[in-house]
């Protein structure tokens, strides 16, 4: 095949449909990394990710991946270079917040890949190698404007960027030694999927009752007549609606590539959007996904694993009224607010009381369950122990009785009493819940009835609303109504999608 469509073959199944920079900083890495391995010449190197470059035909065919063809094709026959020759561009996933030296990997002195502190990638722990370019560092660096020529010499210091004499006609064929069949799960896990979709929204609009469009002045207007509390705000944040300007091009939601509007949500959708890329399907508004949403695991937001990515929610007083992604390294991800778009905050400074880690997010069948947590596997935890011969209450909260069951467990089968349901307490518990459920470890849960939801609009973050005034019970059974049908049309869509 072509070599630069083995090039954004790799951008594809590395680094997915980020930013266009990021995507451009990936071609120039990846391309660099394979000729250094003698790729044009006919060397043959692994289509692993953990071994060389991922690698897998389908992604790209897939036609899901246009920034990974557009930064491929931007950078075409880009390499970078030290005193003249293909550099060694290594990278890997993330690294913690600093690069690792060559030196202290692998023994060998590279100039240009040196250990220092790496102020876009804000991950707790490394994934990989951690030396040379950090693909989160690249993502988050990408999203605040940052070229791939300044990511490029960040990560790989004192080297240049140099064009091969080479044509498109050259190809790669038989240059990658095939493994087992991977998809994009394969590549990256379901939560860092999450993670990649929510950072690639960075910058978009909010526009209450967006469901990922493209932003235009018709596409505003047409939600201000859906939601005309919200209006004023939804009319205020467009230049053409605002101000009468001819374009969208100087709006700052527009992208700046093409000139467009960028795709825009409210807070509900925006999550929606993150976990349908891992086929988990949410409901439409923040209450509706938290009471509807099949969780493994759910708690107040004390309880939360600072670790993992997880749903997280804003209680307005019985019903929840905001929804983000917590990305698992201390920030969330939100549609903020008409004014703010799509942005990622500290989580501290976000107004957040509730989490859930959906369903079908990691891997494990049972996620640890601890004081505080409440949902299915609390039931199914609780079950377990009495079938052990542990009285125990089920009633799908995890409190005190629990608790005190779970450490009466562990002490007879010879395990750290902690009152903590993680991987070796659940393997001990295998036997009883096998017992419980004898044809799947974990029961499927019955369908929703179809019904008319318990349902109220999302919310801007809380500095958003200060200036709304209390709108007559008339508009109130109307938004309802409003708020009802699309939420129903986006359940049948599922459906019909799922046909």
């Amino acid at each position: 095949m072509p070599f630069e469509q083995y090039v954004a073959t790799v951008v594809a199944c590395e680094i997915g449909n980020s930013a266009i920079e990021a995507c451009k900083a990936q071609a120039t890495a990846s391309r660099t990394f394979a000729v250094s391995k003698g790729v044009l010449s006919g060397k043959v190197i692994s289509d692993a990710s953990s071994t060389d470059q991922a690698y897998r035909a389908a992604r790209l065919a897939s036609g899901l991946y246009p920034n990974a063809e557009q930064g491929t094709k931007e950078t075409a026959g880009q390499i970078l270079t030290y005193n003249g020759n293909p550099i060694n561009a290594v990278y890997s996933a993330c690294n913690g917040g600093r690069t690792v030296s060559s030196q202290e990997r692998w023994g060998g002195v590279r100039p240009y890949l040196i250990a220092q502190d790496d102020p876009w990638d804000n991950s707790e722990k490394r994934t990989g190698h951690g030396v040379g370019m950090s693909q989160r560092g690249a993502k988050y660096a990408a999203s605040i404007g940052k070229t791939y020529r300044e990511i490029l010499a960040f990560y790989y210091p004192g080297t240049k960027i140099e064009t091969l004499s080479y044509t498109n006609s050259d190809t790669t064929s038989d240059t990658t030694a095939t493994t087992d069949d991977t998809e994009r799960g394969d590549c990256m896990t379901k939560a860092e999927i999450v993670f990649d979709e929510a950072i690639q929204r960075i910058g978009c609009p909010y526009v209450m009752g967006g469901t990922g469009k493209v932003c235009t002045p018709a596409y505003r207007e047409a939600r201000a007549a859906q939601y005309p509390l919200y209006a004023q705000k939804i009319r205020d944040n467009c230049l053409r609606l605002k101000g009468g300007a001819s374009s969208c091009s100087a709006c700052k939601w527009a992208d700046p590539e093409t000139g467009k509007g960028k795709l825009c949500y409210d807070c509900a959708q925006f999550v929606r959007a993150c976990f349908d890329a891992v086929d988990i399907p949410l409901v439409s508004g923040a209450n509706s996904q938290w009471l509807k949403t099949r969780f493994s695991e759910k708690g107040s937001i004390d309880q939360m694993p600072r670790d993992k990515v997880c749903m997280v929610f804003r209680d307005d007083g019985g019903k929840m009224g905001h929804v983000g992604v917590y990305m698992g390294d201390g920030t969330v991800t939100h549609a903020r607010g008409h004014a703010y778009g799509v942005v990622n905050n500290p989580l501290e400074s976000v107004n957040l009381t509730h989490y859930g880690i959906p369903a079908g997010l990691y891997d494990d069948d049972y996620p640890t369950v601890r004081r505080g947590n409440s949902g299915e596997y609390v039931e199914i935890l609780q079950n377990a122990l009495n079938a052990a011969g542990i009285t125990c209450t089920v009633d799908g909260k995890f409190g005190a009785d629990t608790e005190s069951a779970v450490k009466t467990f562990q002490t007879m089968v010879g395990l750290t009493s902690d009152g903590i349901c993680g991987k070796k307490t659940w393997e001990a518990l295998k036997p009883y819940v096998q017992e419980v459920f004898p044809d799947d470890d974990i029961p499927e849960e019955e369908p929703d009835e179809p019904e008319y939801p318990d349902f109220i609009p999302d919310k801007p973050d809380v500095d958003e609303d200060e200036d709304i005034e209390v709108r007559p019970s008339v508009l109130d059974d109307l938004e309802s109504v409003l708020h009802t049908l699309s939420d129903l049309e986006n359940r049948v869509a599922d459906i019909i999608r799922r046909l």
